[in-house]
């Protein structure tokens, strides 16, 4: 019998035996899968990626925190017409809160004296129609003081005081701390510039001194 014939016989169950030629290839097929998994390179050991980084979430509904801001990056992004009205408005408030600082508690209920000497000048300097130049200088005990001053109610500053007011009548009072007030009337004509001295007078001399008119007091012309 050759060996084709034995191949071909049938095993006592019934079914044909495997041809050996398979087994071989079989066999060497796993011998060649298990050499190139030798062989392969190992991915696992080259440079890994890095990790992602996780930030913190925010909580639910919480607004973002705002990036900080200096005040002249501020400015710098201010429209300018914004800017200098708002640096306008400071200087004013600034002044209004000076001038509140600098206003003097006036007595006004003092009914006031008046002045010991009072002189005025024409200084031949003209002043506008109907408005006139008054440079008022004030001396107590022979010494040039400084006091504030109301003309007609308001207070004009201190002296030694330069203001314009309008022509025509005007009641003056000069508020100087070591005496009473001194208060005067003064007519002064239009388009003219006066200085006038008066000479403040003390309060141990308030007996029948009350405050004077002197509109018709006679001017000493320059």
């Amino acid at each position: 019998m050759n060996p084709q014939d034995e191949e071909a016989q049938v095993n006592p169950r019934g079914s044909a035996r495997t041809p050996r030629w398979v087994w071989g290839l079989c066999l060497g097929g796993a011998g060649l899968v298990l050499l190139l998994a030798a062989l392969w390179p190992d991915r696992s050991l080259g440079p890994q990626p890095p990790e992602p980084v996780h930030l913190p979430e925010l909580a639910s509904g919480a607004p973002p925190p705002a990036p900080l801001v200096s005040p002249a990056a501020e400015r710098a992004k201010a429209p300018p017409e914004d800017l200098l009205a708002r640096e306008a408005a400071i200087r004013t408030a600034e002044k209004d809160e000076q001038a509140q600082k600098q206003l003097p508690k006036l007595r006004r209920s003092d009914p006031g004296l008046a002045p010991k000497k009072l002189v005025r000048t024409y200084t031949g300097k003209s002043a506008g129609k109907g408005v006139v130049n008054l440079q008022l200088v004030a001396t107590f005990q022979g010494h040039a003081v400084s006091a504030p001053v109301e003309v007609d109610g308001v207070w004009r500053g201190n002296t030694p005081l330069a203001v314009t007011i309008a022509a025509g009548s005007h009641a003056i009072r000069i508020d100087h701390s070591k005496t009473r007030v001194n208060q005067f009337v003064a007519q002064v004509p239009g388009g003219k510039s006066v200085e006038m001295e008066v000479e403040l007078r003390p309060a141990s001399e308030a007996r029948g001194n009350r405050p004077g008119n002197f509109a018709k007091t006679s001017p000493h012309h320059h």
